[in-house]
């Protein structure tokens, strides 16, 4: 069972490396009931590379060992963001972090003010 979807309130923008921005249109592709699945392999990303705006975002982080690859989290954030009916917008965003001498991934996306 995937981790529940958090909110996540940046106060200001976070600029580094390990940070790749995809317009939705790049890498999803709709499957119907199923919800979205993810275009494999991911692009290289675009956009707000390197680049996170303040701002109020659903957030999920999970480890190297949690999924096979690093497309299968990045996926099942997305579809986890789809099932709870989030209202999103802008970029998918995927930052890569090292903590405890181990990688971790966090997904992002802006919540939606409207």
């Amino acid at each position: 069972m995937s981790e529940p979807i958090l909110r996540l309130h940046l106060s200001s923008a976070l600029n580094e490396d390990g940070i790749r921005a995809f317009q939705p249109e790049s890498i999803l592709l709709t499957d119907g009931d199923e919800g979205p699945r993810l275009r494999r392999p991911l692009p290289s990303g675009s956009g707000a590379q390197g680049h996170i705006p303040q701002g109020d975002y659903v957030f999920r982080q999970w480890r190297t060992s949690s999924y096979a690859s690093i497309e299968e989290g990045f996926e099942d954030f997305i579809r986890q963001v789809w099932w709870e009916g989030e209202k999103t917008e802008g970029p998918w965003i995927l930052r890569v972090v090292v903590e405890d001498d181990d990688r971790a991934y966090q997904g992002l996306r802006l919540i939606s003010k409207n």
